[in-house]
Parts: structure tokens; sequence; C-alpha cells
């Protein structure tokens, strides 16, 4: 990168925003219940080499500028990435759910402190593997009260295709189909399921979602793309020809909130960071950088 690029440890100063304040996402009613709850869901883009600090920083500020949703759902942490996010100025006001230390990446599941009823010291989470996996992908949930609703968060990563030789698309469809029947069998009734499910519609289908289950982008959005792999407007992507594709989704199943409002976030150049793409024929070529490779999506939600 052509920006200088400081320790993960002077990150937590160093990147504060201006204002120092963000309003809270799950914001309180006159009444004293939650008025609002939000989710981010970001596959952070695991290429360390590519600026990462300053990546994680661009991340930071999304996530202030969204005012620190009531859940964080990451893909592709690797533990630099999870060191630098720790040191920023917002994590602790999260729990975490636990993380392997044997990968060299992973997805991760954030809850927002002050969200939970105090009835409830702390999110129970849980993790569980796919029965099929070769990359080590599971399905990571917490279960959680929001006044008095029970709500159960998910995120995952499905398998990922790697063209043109293996798109793994059998396997990701049953991972698919066996993340939703064991979301759809909790006793919760309120669920969202988030992430980088390497989805295609014409190459894996329609997901196969039970009766009662929406797709949010699809709903609040209709008509429009929500294209999260964007080759053509993300700028930091070099290779034009790759289609622009929805990788990511947050699929819900909701009977005590409603779907509010969905955005695409993480879609500005980072200013005056840059990075060295090496071609194939032995040169280079200079580069933008955003926070990641994918866009992010940012779900609100209103109790009904």
């Amino acid at each position: 990168t052509r920006r200088r690029s400081r320790s993960p440890t002077a990150a937590r100063n160093g990147s504060k925003p201006a204002d120092g304040s963000a309003a809270a996402p799950a914001a309180a009613g006159a009444n004293g219940g939650i008025s609002s709850i939000s989710l981010l869901t970001y596959n952070v883009w695991f290429k360390e080499e590519v600026a990462v600090l300053e990546r994680m920083i661009g991340l930071s500020d999304i996530v202030r500028r969204a005012g620190l949703p009531t859940f964080i759902c990451l893909q592709e942490v690797t533990p630099l990435i999870l060191e630098i996010l720790v040191n920023m100025d917002w994590w602790e006001q999260y729990t975490p759910s636990p993380h392997p230390h044997d990968m060299t990446y992973f997805s991760l599941l954030l809850v927002k402190r002050s969200a939970a009823d105090p009835s409830q010291s702390e999110a129970a989470f849980s993790h569980r593997e796919f029965s099929n996996t070769a990359m080590a992908r599971g399905l990571r949930s917490a279960r959680v009260s929001l006044a008095g609703r029970q709500l159960l968060v998910a995120t995952t990563h499905l398998e990922s295709p790697i063209p043109p030789h293996a798109f793994y698309t059998k396997e990701r469809q049953q991972q698919m189909a066996e993340a939703l029947r064991t979301l759809h069998a909790d006793a919760a009734g309120n669920v969202l399921f988030a992430g980088d499910m390497n989805w295609e519609d014409k190459r894996d289908g329609a997901p196969p979602l039970p009766d009662s289950w929406v797709d949010a982008w699809a709903t609040l959005q209709p008509g429009r793309p929500g294209v999260t792999y964007d080759a053509k407007n993300n700028p930091m992507l070099p290779f034009k020809g790759t289609p622009p594709l929805r990788l990511d989704r947050i699929l819900c199943k909701l009977s005590d909130w409603r779907l509010g409002g969905i955005e695409l976030v993480g879609t500005q150049q980072l200013p005056g960071v840059t990075y060295t793409h090496r071609l194939r024929n032995g040169g280079s070529k200079e580069l933008p950088v955003l926070p990641s490779d994918h866009f992010g999506l940012l779900l609100r939600l209103q109790p009904v």
C-alpha cells in the first residue's frame, strides 16, 4: 500500500471518528422497549497483504456510521484481522463468539452487550460444522433475548467455488438445506441467517427457503440486483470479466420483528490507499483499496 500503515495496537486511538459518538442501533422506545435492531454482515477478505490495517479501519468506520449494529456477522476473519479489530474502540461493546485457534480464517458473530435483556448475562453461542465440508465451513449462531423476544442469529460461509475446476455446487446446496433445516426447527420465532453464502441462483438454484422465510434484499429491494461481489463497481478487483454476483444474503424468519430497510455498505474507496497488483506478464498495476473484495449488507428491523 502507498499510505503508511500503523500497528494493530495503534489502531484503537488512531481510528476514532471525528465526533466520537454513534447512535445505538438497539434503540430504546418511549415505553422502554427496543424500537429497532440492526445486523451487519461482511466478508472482510483474508488477504492480509492488501492494506489489512487500513481496510479494518475502514470496516470500523462502517460499524460506527451504522450506529454500532446490534449484530455483526464477519467471514474470512484471520488471527491478524481479529487482533486488529480487538483493538478498535467499539470492540468492547460486543460479546464475540468463541473462535478457533487452529484455523487460518473463520467466521465470527458479535452481539452488542447493551442489546440483550439484563436477565441474560451473555449471548448463548453454538457452532456446528457441516457434515460434508472440505473447507471447515459450518453454522455459527447466538441465542439472544431482546425486550422479552427470543431471537436466533446465525452466520455462515458456505463452500467456496474454485473455478474452473471445482464449483462445489452440490456441497453448497446441501449446506444451505442443512442450515435452513436446523434453523427452521429451532423453537425461536425469530431467526436471522446472514453471511457469505457463495450463492448464485443461476448455478445453485433458488435457496430452499421454508414457509415463512424471506430473503431480506429481495423483499425490500425488489428489482434491484443487490450485487455484493462486483468487479465492475469495485475497482480493487482486477479481473473485470467476473460476472456480478449476489453472494452475500440475509435470510429471515420473523414473528416479533418486521423488515425495515437494507443497504449495501463498503462501496467507497479508502482515501489515499492503493495496492500493487502483480500481473501475470510480470508487470504490475496500482489499484485503489476498499474495505473488502465484497460489499457488506446492513439490515434494520422494527418490532411488530
